[in-house]
């Protein structure tokens, strides 16, 4: 027939008619809606099962069998919500922050310590009118760079977390890159919290009883699955016809929960030679 062709072992395939991939999308938007419910309410180890809703819709193998479903709904030029240019007003040097606004860090007590922890910018739009990048550039952008100078896209985060760490699979070895940023939370930024007004006279030192240090332990993991619920948060935004249930069944932020006031050391490689 003209309509099948040969795949691997001689294996026939019959093309996946258009009618059925657009219901296919319709339920996987479902299911990543549903997924992002249990992570709002505190599973937040369904970013892994978000990972992987996300590389079936994304994650694109030219050549195999493994073409992702947006590729073969032919919706590859579409533009996507982007809320890391959102929420830099279209800044073209948002790569350089952290993680590009699409998540703020906290902390929460943990044995006697504050340790770090992440949330995603779930409402980040609220007072702004989104911007939109073509799909190629906003899967393809980086929005997280390693102190080891490690670039991290939308597409390497999904990818690594659905291919590695639970997702789709549970590999025996961890890419070293992510591996480094999941479970030594190498992100470039290291934060303490200022007991009182940190800026009254910023040309004194801040007195030492004021200063509560940060522990990173763990952080690293909370981060990507804050970025992985955030992407699926731009995704169910860009393709689902049901978005405004979507953010309706989001719940409020909890008061108790903000971005920490904090002073940030940036951490720069330096030159050989170099004094300081």
């Amino acid at each position: 027939m003209k309509n099948r062709r040969r795949g691997p072992k001689g294996l026939q395939f019959v093309p996946r008619p258009q009618a059925e991939l657009q219901v296919l999308l319709v339920e996987h938007l479902d299911v990543l809606q549903s997924h992002c419910a249990q992570y709002d309410q505190g599973k937040k180890h369904f970013a892994a099962e978000i990972a992987l809703n996300l590389r079936v819709l994304f994650s694109d193998t030219p050549g195999t069998e493994n073409r992702s479903l947006l590729y073969q709904l032919g919706r590859e030029s579409d533009e996507f919500i982007d809320t890391a240019k959102t929420m830099n007003d279209g800044d073209p040097n948002i790569s350089t922050a952290p993680v590009a606004g699409l998540a703020f860090q906290t902390t929460i007590p943990r044995d006697g310590l504050l340790s770090a922890d992440w949330e995603p910018h779930l409402f980040a739009l609220t007072t702004k009118t989104p911007l939109r990048t073509p799909f190629k550039s906003w899967w393809d952008a980086p929005i997280l760079h390693t102190a080891s100078g490690d670039v991290f896209p939308r597409r390497r985060i999904v990818r690594q977390m659905a291919n590695q760490d639970r997702g789709g699979h549970v590999a025996p070895g961890i890419e070293k890159a992510y591996f480094e940023l999941t479970r030594n939370a190498n992100y470039v930024y290291e934060t303490q919290v200022i007991q009182g007004d940190a800026v009254t006279n910023p040309n004194e030192p801040i007195a030492e009883e004021r200063i509560t240090p940060v522990s990173k332990d763990g952080a690293g993991l909370r981060l990507l699955r804050a970025l992985v619920r955030q992407i699926a948060h731009e995704t169910l935004l860009t393709l689902s016809t049901e978005s405004s249930s979507y953010l309706n069944a989001i719940p409020p932020p909890n008061p108790g929960i903000s971005p920490i006031m904090f002073v940030q050391f940036f951490h720069k490689k330096r030159n050989a030679g170099s004094q300081r």
